[in-house]
């Protein structure tokens, strides 16, 4: 009896040494599940800064050690890695800011990598992407496109402003509208708007004053909202052409500018 309990012993040591060398499979994309978030993701614009979050969280039970990785990329093709971490487990986090300095597109994604010299990588998430604007180019094409409009035609420039006037801003089915709408098509109005790019400048908390077709505003328009200096020349039969500048306002919403000019008498 004395030599079966050894043997037993030694047997079962064997058994618990086998099991805790036992290597773990390789792991596997189904193994990790990889996010990638940005704080803010609406009218981003040249000079912002955004903040680009990395997530991993292992599954299955598992336990291994990672590389935890945020990518960039202009094109969805070509990737540089611009913040890694060895990450723990099950799950990790990972954020980096970002200062956007160009216009156009930004795409982030998430990498998770094994760690060692034959380091491969296991997934990657879904990308999200940014869309970056130059605040200086979408006012400069604003009124370039209004002048153009009414170089065509009184008509055709009157559609350009109702179009982009700020949404919902005007009742365009006021007395007071179609009265100046008739009116300025009864004189052929004619219009041009240069904008000093040089005085754009952010108004966060105006208020639209109102007017004849519009009530005051009560709260800033949704969006962006920046003040800027513009150069209005006008003609219309029976008056002596007009020129001066004026500071207007514009509100970048949903990655359009908007401006605020009434067409009511």
């Amino acid at each position: 009896m004395k030599r079966m309990t050894v043997f037993v012993a030694v047997a079962l040591g064997v058994a618990i040494t086998l099991t805790g060398c036992a290597a773990q499979p390789p792991l596997k994309a189904a193994d990790v599940v990889a996010l990638t978030t940005l704080d803010k993701g609406a009218d981003l614009l040249v000079g912002d800064t955004i903040t680009v979050t990395a997530s991993s969280k292992l599954l299955h039970k598992r336990k291994d050690r990672i590389k935890l990785a945020i990518e960039q990329s202009t094109d969805g093709k070509t990737w540089t890695s611009i913040a890694k971490k060895t990450a723990g487990s099950p799950t990790s986090t990972l954020s980096q800011q970002v200062k956007l300095s160009t216009a156009g597109t930004l795409v982030f994604r998430s990498e998770v990598s094994t760690l060692g010299a034959k380091s491969k990588v296991v997934t990657t998430s879904t990308t999200t992407s940014a869309t970056v604007y130059d605040i200086k180019d979408l006012v400069r094409t604003l009124y370039y496109d209004e002048t153009q409009a009414y170089r065509v035609s009184t008509v055709a420039g009157i559609a350009f402003d109702t179009a982009r006037d700020y949404p919902g801003e005007f009742d365009t089915t006021s007395a007071a509208w179609i009265n100046g709408v008739s009116a300025d098509q009864a004189g052929h109005l004619t219009q041009a708007a240069v904008p000093d790019l040089t005085t754009i400048s952010p108004a966060p908390n105006w208020l639209d004053p109102g007017g004849t077709c519009n009530a005051a505003g009560t709260a800033p328009p949704k969006g962006r909202t920046f003040i800027v200096t513009v150069n209005f020349s006008s003609a219309e039969d029976g008056y002596l052409p007009s020129s001066g500048n004026q500071d207007v306002h514009v509100t970048l919403l949903g990655g359009k500018v908007y401006f605020y000019e009434p067409l009511c008498y």
